[in-house]
């Protein structure tokens, strides 16, 4: 199959300390993925689109040498794409799976998670992002990936966390943690701490909780208003959380130094802002978010100083009902920003 061009010329290299940042889309109404390619270093104008193999595009990762997306496709067996440069795509084929849902990498191995066309939970790993091993089951519906120095973290649906050491030969050994929240949205980790977020504001549960023994677990102490959680970010050793809470509805972002005592910050003075996601290259700090008010905005936040000011983007160009997903540099346990 010949390659899927998305740009007429292709981009350059990262070079040592240079980060390049994509936004991935997909459009609904034409029922065909369309890879939507948005530089976090430009004003954010459209730059090219091009049909995929995918109905959906669910998400996406870079991990310095090639980028991979994965979503959903309404027949066939091509849930991956993957490109070396951001500018070639080629389908990759992988079996037993209904849609991918998240990418993680660990510096050696690739890991995806998806569901079956029953909605049962699978995982299935990759050396070099093109041949796949057998999909193994994984209770729950999971969810985003998350990793240490030692092992995968996959937040799951029913509310546990399934552990994964990086030994490939114990990838089918899940065990899976219990954070005392019935149904998990986000989770992050370092080598010695992992927090969890809840999904439901109606279930009475805490928002955040915390272990640093990846077995006990303990309520983080944040303002008492929030009472879920949209997303998690580390930058180094501090600890970011998207929250929310209703009646009356309310969104913000809170700041950690320990991952466990949390206080709000502002990002947007004038907005109530929902991030969606937040990300980290080990430099700056990005959040796809959502202005609540109306008009309903989605818009992108950055911060260079690790969220003591933020400089907003407006999307000059996004896809109908867009699927957020940023390829970014390979990530690194410590935060530490990676020489490619």
């Amino acid at each position: 199959m010949n390659p899927i061009v998305l740009h007429t010329q292709r981009q350059k290299r990262l070079q040592p300390g240079g980060y390049t940042w994509h936004r991935l889309g997909f459009y609904h109404s034409s029922s065909v993925g369309r890879v939507c390619n948005m530089l976090m270093t430009d004003d954010f104008s459209k730059t090219d689109d091009v049909t995929v193999a995918l109905n959906n595009i669910y998400c996406g990762y870079y991990n310095g040498s090639k980028y991979l997306i994965g979503g959903q496709q309404n027949s066939g067996d091509n849930f991956l794409m993957i490109s070396e440069d951001g500018a070639y795509w080629e389908p990759v084929t992988i079996s037993g799976f209904k849609y991918v849902l998240s990418i993680g990498w660990n510096g050696q191995y690739w890991l995806i998670t998806g569901i079956t066309a029953d909605a049962e939970g699978l995982i299935s790993w990759s050396a070099d992002g093109t041949a796949w091993s057998t999909p193994v089951a994984i209770a729950g519906y999971p969810h985003n990936i998350v990793n240490n120095d030692t092992h995968w973290f996959i937040n799951l649906s029913s509310g546990g966390i399934a552990k994964i050491p990086f030994a490939v030969a114990d990838w089918g050994s899940i065990s899976y943690l219990s954070p005392g929240i019935s149904s998990v949205s986000a989770i992050a980790c370092n080598s010695s701490h992992i927090i969890a977020g809840n999904a439901s504001i109606f279930s009475g549960e805490p928002a955040i909780r915390y272990s640093t023994d990846f077995t006990n677990w303990t309520t983080a102490a944040y303002p008492s208003q929030f009472l879920a959680v949209d997303s998690f970010c580390r930058l180094g050793t501090l600890w970011f959380a998207g929250v929310h809470t209703d009646n009356p509805v309310h969104y913000a972002l809170l700041k950690s130094a320990d991952g466990i005592n949390f206080s709000e910050i502002t990002v947007d003075s004038e907005n109530d802002l929902r991030a969606i996601k937040i990300f980290s290259n080990g430099t700056k700090l990005v959040i796809e978010s959502a202005i609540t008010t109306n008009p309903y905005q989605y818009l992108v936040y950055t911060s260079d100083d690790a969220g003591a000011t933020w400089t907003r983007h407006d999307f000059a160009y996004r896809p109908a009902y867009a699927s957020i997903a940023f390829c970014m540099p390979k990530y690194d346990p410590d935060g530490i920003p990676p020489i490619t």
